[in-house]
C-alpha cells in the first residue's frame, strides 16, 4: 500500500504544483491533505485512506473533481 500511496501523492503533485502534501498517520490511519500549511489552517482536499471519506473545501469543475477520485482510488488498488 506504501507504493500506492506514493505514486498518489506524485499524480496529486502533478495536478496541484503549487500546494504542499500532508501526510498524517493517526493509529492505522493515513490521511492525505492537499493545500494544508499549518495546524489551523483548512486544507483544499483530504483523503482518509482507512475510511476513504474525500472531503473538498474548495470548488472544482465536476472533469477536476473526477480526476482527483480516479487518482485517490489507486491507493486502495491491489498490487
Amino acid at each position: 500500500m506504501n507504493s500506492n500511496i506514493n505514486e498518489t501523492v506524485t499524480k496529486l503533485q502533478e495536478l496541484f504544483p503549487k500546494d504542499p502534501i500532508k501526510l498524517v498517520y493517526f493509529d492505522d490511519d493515513v490521511t492525505i491533505k492537499v493545500g494544508a500549511t499549518g495546524m489551523m489552517s483548512t486544507p483544499k482536499l483530504s483523503f482518509s485512506v482507512k475510511t476513504k471519506r474525500l472531503k473538498i473545501g474548495e470548488f472544482y469543475s465536476l472533469a477536476k473533481i473526477q480526476e482527483i477520485i480516479e487518482i485517490l482510488a489507486e491507493v486502495n488498488a491491489d498490487v
